[in-house]
């Protein structure tokens, strides 16, 4: 058996978790993590104590095992981290390598060669479909974000092969669950989606992760913050539609940037990132439209000055995650903090956004970029993260004041969010224009709240 790699750690359990861990061991698991840490500590203490069978001769007992995620993106993530902490060979497979091409040999190669597999959901019921291997050949199956496994969704198509297998309770892989949610977007019933899951997965909802850590521990603040709404008058209707038609017509990405939304100055960041992307060799930026830049700061819409509000008040010390609709927001967003920081000598906000990947090609780029922005974060280099709600493994510590920018769509929204606020003198700040009335939707997201809260009581 290969040594571990130089570099490898250990994770030494507290005595506070051998008990879950004792649990898990015994039966099927979905593992509730709201803040996302210990999962890996969760995942290689189980693959260590089933790992027996990984490194026997193949077709003498030998078994794999699998930690499934939603999509390519992440695999090497999270491939690494568990390097980092087991001696087993790792290996990757996402949905976008043509494994229907693959003959039975390139498998058995690989499964030779590899202890574990750190596989998309796409790429493992492929491979099941296509007989290639059986359910019954992995010792351990790890669903990462386990949330996903509704419709026709991969995670649920893997376990309905496993449902229908004909194998006695012993001869079935071990299941394991990891989400930091439980719910999806579309939830209306709380009760029942948690009860579809635990179904899904032959497995019960375990919400502690030790005896001083619970779901719910962290109660931040809420505050509803009313703003007016921008008015536009003719002439920045007129540009704006000029600009919308073009951006429509060119069928161009940054489109999803609501021009409107944050007042002139946004709209004309926007516009200069378009011009930007499609003239990428020109130099566009002279000293004549940095002056024009600062001449306009204050000449922003009403939301934009209200979370600048919210901003000034921060501490250094704080950890504001600024949460949107659309990632390009966020970059627009982030030039405004900065140049209007610089101008106006604040110094108690330091930001950054997460930027998000057009292509296959920026993936690679943009994840080593987001990974030291989040590293900035949480060593509180920056105290203000912008990203949207959408952009893939946000890994952070904690963050004492959370400030939605758009009013949370739906209660998956509000629960996501609500949920960064993890400090103990958390705060919660939900922005709102003041024609809208989300009285009736905020009290249906506190009254579902509640009942999440007290279906995992029940459970626990």
């Amino acid at each position: 058996m290969n040594q571990p790699p130089q570099g490898t750690s250990s994770i030494n359990p507290r005595n506070n978790k051998i008990e879950l861990l004792d649990r898990m061991k015994k039966s099927n698991t979905i593992l509730y993590l709201p803040s996302g840490i210990g999962k890996i500590y969760i995942a290689t203490t189980l693959i260590k104590y089933f790992g027996g069978c990984l490194t026997k001769q193949m077709g003498k007992g030998r078994k794999w095992t699998f930690y499934i995620v939603r999509s390519e993106t992440i695999l090497s993530q999270q491939a690494d981290k568990l390097r980092s902490h087991l001696q087993y060979i790792i290996g990757t497979i996402g949905a976008d390598v043509n494994t229907n091409r693959w003959s039975s040999e390139t498998w058995n190669l690989i499964l030779e060669k590899c202890h574990i597999l750190v596989i998309t959901g796409q790429a493992y019921i492929n491979n099941l479909n296509q007989g290639y291997m059986n359910i019954n050949d992995a010792n351990l199956l790890i669903f990462d974000e386990c949330h996903l496994a509704v419709a026709l969704h991969p995670f649920q198509q893997i376990m309905q092969v496993y449902d229908n297998a004909s194998l006695k309770s012993d001869e079935r892989p071990h299941i394991l669950g990891i989400t930091a949610t439980l719910i999806n977007k579309n939830t209306t019933n709380v009760k029942d989606e948690l009860i579809n899951l635990q179904n899904t997965f032959n497995s019960q909802i375990v919400s502690k992760l030790n005896e001083n850590i619970q779901v719910f521990s962290a109660r931040p603040k809420e505050h509803i913050s009313l703003y007016d709404e921008f008015i536009l008058d003719d002439e920045l209707k007129a540009i704006i539609i000029r600009v919308s038609k073009i951006i429509k017509h060119l069928e161009y990405s940054q489109s999803s940037a609501n021009l409107i939304d944050g007042g002139p100055y946004m709209t004309y960041i926007a516009t200069w990132y378009f011009i930007i992307d499609v003239e990428k060799q020109k130099k566009i930026c002279n000293d004549k439209d940095k002056c024009m830049m600062l001449f306009i700061l204050n000449n922003v819409s009403l939301k934009v000055k209200q979370l600048m509000q919210h901003l000034s008040s921060l501490k250094v010390t704080d950890s504001c995650l600024v949460l949107v609709d659309q990632q390009k927001t966020a970059k627009y967003l982030n030039n405004y903090i900065k140049e209007y920081t610089q101008e106006y000598n604040l110094n108690n906000i330091l930001s950054d956004f997460m930027d998000e990947a057009k292509d296959q090609n920026e993936i690679k780029y943009k994840r080593r970029r987001n990974i030291g922005v989040i590293k900035k974060f949480n060593e509180n280099t920056i105290n203000v993260l912008i990203t949207s709600e959408n952009i893939e493994d946000i890994d952070i510590y904690a963050s004492n004041v959370v400030i939605t920018f758009d009013f949370p769509k739906n209660f998956f929204s509000y629960r996501e969010s609500k949920g960064r606020a993890r400090s103990s003198d958390g705060k919660f700040i939900i922005m709102v224009p003041n024609k809208l009335d989300i009285h009736k939707t905020h009290f249906e997201f506190i009254l579902m709240e509640e009942e999440f809260k007290k279906f995992l009581e029940e459970i626990d």
